[in-house]
């Protein structure tokens, strides 16, 4: 049995194969540093966080400029709720103006937005 699980065929995501292919940048501890600090802007924007809400996810995407303001913001991934969507939307406009990136620190982001549940 354990050859038989030897040959069992695994199956991976697409994205495996181009994170393998895509060379892996250095470490920059500054660039994640903001990163954290901009997800966690936009985390801190929710309204009433302990509002029951439907349980569902929105990812949302947004760019920010050399100076920190919102350049775009867009639905990456809808919810399938309209207004949830609205609120993850509204929720990185509050987080805005962001504090200005360090040099050669990432300007897009996206943000796992989830509502209700547990």
């Amino acid at each position: 049995k354990a050859a038989e699980a030897e040959r069992a065929p695994a199956f991976l995501a697409p994205q495996s194969f181009l994170d393998q292919a895509r060379p892996r940048p250095a470490p920059d501890p500054a660039n994640d540093n903001y990163r954290a600090k901009a997800l966690g802007r936009v985390a801190a924007a929710m309204l009433e966080p302990e509002r029951p809400r439907p349980k569902a996810l929105a990812i949302v995407g947004f760019r920010i400029d050399d100076a920190g303001t919102l350049a775009a913001v867009w639905l990456a991934r809808p919810s399938g709720h309209a207004d949830l969507d609205a609120e993850a939307l509204d929720m990185v406009r509050r987080a805005a103006p962001f504090p200005p990136p360090p040099p050669n620190a990432d300007r897009n982001f996206a943000a796992a937005i989830a509502f209700g549940g547990d």
